[in-house]
């Protein structure tokens, strides 16, 4: 099978994968309109594919055949072209919070659009990057019990090394509290 091939192979399973959970057409769309830059025929839509699948630079880099610091900036100016497009502050766009952001102007597909009220609401809480929250139900139960108002904590420290999911345990908890 030849590269280009199995690229285009790639991205129509990237593509597969993101229509499923996001609107990619009208988020490309109103990409193309508002920065008067084409995404549909570029590179840029095979980066946001990447994001949109929740991949990192380095499996984006290797898919791509391309250096990471190139794939870097690249996503860097995908980032200030979300910015224009939402309406959010310069240089607030990151990986980390990409999802949340698209998420919250309605680009994810049974998610809807955020009203400019709890918008004033500051949320710097990462995006899950996981889609079902499972194996720790004895650390859970713990931690909504501390949560409860008869407990009466002052404060509720969750720590451990890391890597072993205290902020995946802490995120699905304010999910179920």
């Amino acid at each position: 099978m030849s590269d280009q091939s199995e690229r285009g192979n790639l991205f129509k399973a990237w593509y597969q994968k993101v229509l499923q959970d996001w609107d990619i057409d009208r988020l490309l769309t109103d990409l193309e309109s508002k920065t008067q830059k084409r995404y549909r025929q570029s590179t840029r839509k095979d980066l946001l594919l990447g994001l949109l699948c929740g991949y990192s630079l380095k499996k984006i880099s290797q898919d791509l055949y391309r250096d990471n610091a190139g794939v870097r900036v690249e996503l860097s100016n995908i980032y200030r072209d979300i910015e224009t497009l939402t309406g959010e502050p310069d240089n607030s766009v990151r990986s980390s919070n990409l999802i949340y952001i698209l998420e919250r102007h309605g680009y994810r597909r049974g998610v809807a659009a955020s009203s400019t009220e709890s918008a004033s609401i500051p949320h710097n809480l990462p995006s899950p990057t996981y889609t079902e929250f499972i194996g720790r139900e004895a650390d859970m139960k713990k931690l909504l019990e501390r949560l409860l108002p008869m407990h009466g904590a002052h404060m509720i420290t969750v720590h451990g090394i890391g890597g072993v999911g205290k902020t995946a345990l802490v995120l699905a908890a304010l999910t179920c509290a």
